[in-house]
């Protein structure tokens, strides 16, 4: 299988069921020291300056990349109330969003690489809609729904919610847990042959 392909810039979007605790908040901010070779304050959060792809011995950016970590608001319907308190058994408490600076892929894997350090540390699940599943699976634009059943092959929790629109249509969304993305993101690693391709790159200082 090929590696994830993206044809934006992307979003990723974190929905915290539980408020983590200042100690957690500590031990994910001295994670992301060891990721990030310098940081910056924005707007609601901040911006991780990274030179490769996390866990990996390589440093394939031949410039840093930024990386944006913020605090979104949560303004939910009451129809959205009720469909995730059904879907997911509670409310979520805070939406964090995961922003990539680019729209190449290997820029994408570390942008779910931040992801999984967020949510192996706090109570947080990942919301994937129909677009995001098509880029993470690959799925063809033309075939008209996304195969929601790709998401079962991984351990972990799987919630599907299906809001209602004004016009009476579902839109489907799906959340999954930290468990679920470190499954996924180790499939990926092992199907793309990563460690090869970035080879080439431990040789040289970029610094």
């Amino acid at each position: 299988m090929s590696r994830i392909l993206i044809q934006n810039t992307m979003d990723l979007r974190l929905y915290f069921t539980e408020l983590p605790q200042p100690s957690v908040l500590a031990a994910l901010d001295r994670r992301f020291e060891t990721l990030a070779r310098r940081q910056e304050p924005v707007d609601g959060g901040r911006r991780l300056w990274i030179t490769h792809v996390p866990e990996t011995s390589t440093r394939p950016f031949l410039n840093a990349k930024p990386f944006d970590i913020y605090v979104a608001p949560l303004r939910f319907s009451a129809s959205q109330i009720e469909d995730y308190r059904i879907g997911i058994g509670v409310l979520p408490k805070r939406c964090m969003i995961c922003r990539a600076s680019d729209n190449a892929p290997d820029t994408a894997e570390v942008l779910f690489a931040i992801s999984s350090e967020i949510m192996s540390r706090c109570a947080a699940l990942l919301a994937i809609d129909e677009s995001l599943g098509r880029r993470m699976f690959q799925i063809d634009e033309r075939e008209l729904e996304f195969p929601s059943q790709y998401l079962d092959n991984y351990p972990g929790c799987v919630y599907e919610i299906a809001h209602e629109l004004d016009d009476g249509e579902l839109q489907m969304e799906w959340f999954v847990d930290a468990r679920w993305l470190q499954a996924w993101l180790a499939r990926r690693h092992s199907q793309s042959g990563s460690g090869q391709e970035f080879s080439r790159f431990s040789s040289l200082d970029y610094s």
